[in-house]
């Protein structure tokens, strides 16, 4: 099975923001919401999202790169790829 690998900036830029890697998660699951593409992960965080035991994401749209960003994480989903995520963290919230 090939590793499809990705950095993500998954929230925006702020100059107080603390960098986390993911490591290798499977994305669970993937749906558009109005504040962007939301995921599920395998890869649980507390400290960055509360929602499903710090497994949800949102990728914002106004990222410079939102679409190749959201069309590697669709592609990833499709193919039951594995993704390494990259995140600038915000204070704890549930996205999407």
């Amino acid at each position: 099975m090939k590793i499809f690998y990705l950095f993500l900036a998954i929230f925006s830029f702020n100059l107080w923001s603390v960098e986390i890697k993911s490591g290798w998660t499977k994305i669970e699951q993937l749906y558009p919401t109005s504040e962007g593409l939301a995921f599920i992960t395998s890869y649980k965080n507390t400290e960055v999202s509360s929602c499903n035991d710090g497994g949800r994401f949102s990728l914002n749209p106004d990222n410079r790169d939102y679409n190749v960003q959201a069309s590697a994480l669709m592609a990833a989903f499709m193919g039951e790829k594995q993704v390494s995520l990259y995140i600038l963290q915000k204070p704890v919230q549930c996205y999407g």
